[in-house]
């Protein structure tokens, strides 16, 4: 099953306010229609997988973080001109789509931001990358909660036979 948020995170009251007074910015949503979902998969004899998937659906997947935020650094990158009108449009596209909740001024107390960089290569558009890995924000996941054994060839191969 996916782990829910530890209580430390739970009962937070920095992140509680937060949450609370800014609902909108928070919304999960789901392309899967959770009602015929449900009952779909009411028979599954994994319930606690099967009830942590429904609720990650419902309430959001919590990435197994311990809620120390203490090793965070927050590093905002200079841009040029060019590369933050093309992040600007790119993040609004994100908005219109869904993909994003509706812009804001200044973080909420609690909330962290990966830094976020323009990669261009030449002869290809450009990219906007969100670097999860030198911000410390990942450095609260246990790594040995997290692993996963890829299947290969092989294995599909035996499947198959």
């Amino acid at each position: 099953p996916f782990l829910p948020p530890p209580a430390s995170v739970l009962n937070d009251p920095v992140l509680v306010s937060s949450l609370a007074s800014h609902p909108h910015l928070f919304d999960v949503s789901s392309p899967f229609h959770l009602d015929k979902l449900r009952v779909f998969l009411r028979v599954h004899p994994n319930r606690p997988l099967v009830d942590s998937i429904l609720n990650g659906l419902t309430e959001g997947f919590w990435p197994g973080h311990d809620g120390d935020f203490s090793a965070t650094r927050e590093r905002t990158p200079h841009h040029s001109d060019e590369y933050y009108t093309f992040l600007a449009t790119t993040t609004f596209a994100e908005f219109e789509k869904g993909w994003l909740s509706e812009p804001f001024d200044s973080l909420l107390p609690g909330m962290h931001a990966p830094p976020t960089f323009v990669v261009r290569l030449p002869g290809r558009k450009p990219r906007q990358v969100v670097d999860q890995s030198s911000s410390g924000l990942n450095n609260g996941i246990d790594s040995s909660l997290t692993s996963v054994v890829y299947d290969t060839a092989r294995d599909l191969g035996a499947v198959l036979r």
